[in-house]
């Protein structure tokens, strides 16, 4: 096997790993709304008989573990974008002109086509900016913060108080 070939195997394998990690992502934040949301349900029923800052408090544990969980897996999911980065541009250094792949290459199995630069560029729009990528990440997190802090407040009874 020649040494593109096997960048080219490499680039397969990078692809499936980055669709493997995407998809663990999104299942960890579909558990941590799946895990509040009957938290909320059952504390505000009063079936558990909880305090409104007890409440708070374990919907904040719960966010911080998943949160960290997710932070793992964009730590493989951002190296893997890397390494796709790299291969694209080693295939750009071989094959300069864009969208052609050498004739050798065509007679594989389930060719690649040649997408120089797509993959990382369409990702994340935010990429050049490393402090606006993050916060990109953290909209989510920082909302379900606020929901929480907002069924708090409904639960301590504040709102009513103040509005009667």
């Amino acid at each position: 096997m020649t040494k593109d070939q096997l960048a080219l195997e490499e680039y397969k394998l990078v692809q499936a790993i980055i669709a493997r990690q995407s998809d663990h992502s999104m299942r960890i934040r579909n558990w941590m709304i799946l895990m509040l949301a009957g938290f909320s349900v059952a504390a505000l029923k009063d079936d558990i008989g909880i305090t409104w800052w007890a409440f708070l408090g374990i919907s904040f544990v719960i966010i911080i573990a998943f949160f960290l969980s997710e932070l793992m897996v964009r730590s493989v999911h951002n190296a893997a974008l890397n390494r796709i980065e790299q291969l694209e541009s080693y295939f750009h250094k071989l094959f300069p002109d864009e969208g052609e792949l050498p004739l050798h290459l065509h007679k594989q199995k389930n060719p690649i086509p040649y997408i120089h630069g797509t993959l990382v560029k369409n990702f994340n729009p935010l990429k050049g900016n490393k402090e606006i990528g993050k916060l990109y990440y953290l909209a989510f997190y920082a909302l379900m913060v606020l929901i929480i802090i907002g069924i708090s407040i409904t639960m301590s009874g504040a709102f009513e108080a103040s509005h009667p």
